[in-house]
């Protein structure tokens, strides 16, 4: 992540530290966005520097959860509905997948940095597909978001490629 808050900007560096260790044994998402959201200082403006932290994309997966219980209601999990049912059971993905590790407390939040694994079969999947999806592009076959020719109808005339973009090669 591109934070601009870390203590080193060597690889690995923050996550090798001791006192990282107090983010990864925190058993509740108090303590955890605590520990994200204070522990590294800022040393440069977002955006100039990438140095990788967990916490950083545990701070993205609790952006997420927030978004996405705003946009569908108190019962919504977003790991479950965007990433488990559309992904990962529809590419047939190990179902270990569809129960991430979370925070032991009421807001059972997924660490979505730490803890998703992904088995051989899982990435021999994924290389299949994106590279039947790369063959069928170079054969001038468009991939299309799904939901492209619905966001191409309520575009304004005049007005470029859709939020999800012009049919693109993948």
């Amino acid at each position: 992540m591109a934070s601009g808050h870390y203590d080193s900007p060597d690889s690995e560096a923050d996550e090798d530290a001791s006192n990282t260790g107090r983010f990864f044994i925190s058993t509740t998402h108090a303590e955890k966005i605590q520990f994200a959201c204070t522990h590294y200082p800022r040393k440069d403006p977002p955006g100039t520097r990438w140095v990788y932290h967990t916490s950083d994309t545990y701070i993205l997966g609790a952006a997420l959860t927030a978004w996405w219980k705003k946009e569908k209601g108190p019962d919504a999990d977003f790991y479950r509905d965007l990433l488990v049912v559309p992904v990962f059971k529809r590419l047939g993905l190990q179902p270990e997948l569809a129960t991430p590790r979370r925070t032991a407390d009421d807001a059972a939040q997924p660490f979505t940095g730490w803890g998703l694994v992904l088995r051989r079969d899982d990435l021999a999947k994924l290389r299949r597909i994106l590279r039947a999806r790369r063959r069928q592009a170079r054969q001038g076959h468009a991939v299309r978001c799904r939901h492209a020719a619905r966001c191409d109808a309520a575009r304004p005339r005049g007005h470029g490629t859709s939020r999800h973009g012009p049919e693109l090669p993948l």
